[in-house]
């Protein structure tokens, strides 16, 4: 019973976007910004993983 109230748990966070990936397309003219923004978003939603694309 306890896996299943994991698994649950997970699934309400995913679905709330609490937790989960996150993948972001960059470029050029955005480099000088993406170093605060990510550490913001880091910080207010720790379950997330971040990529980052060019």
């Amino acid at each position: 019973m306890h896996n299943a109230d994991a698994v649950l748990a997970s699934a309400r966070e995913a679905s709330s976007g609490t937790r989960g990936f996150l993948r972001v397309g960059l470029c050029l003219s955005v480099l000088t910004h993406v170093p605060k923004l990510i550490a913001q978003f880091r910080q207010a939603n720790s379950n997330v993983s971040i990529t980052l694309h060019d």
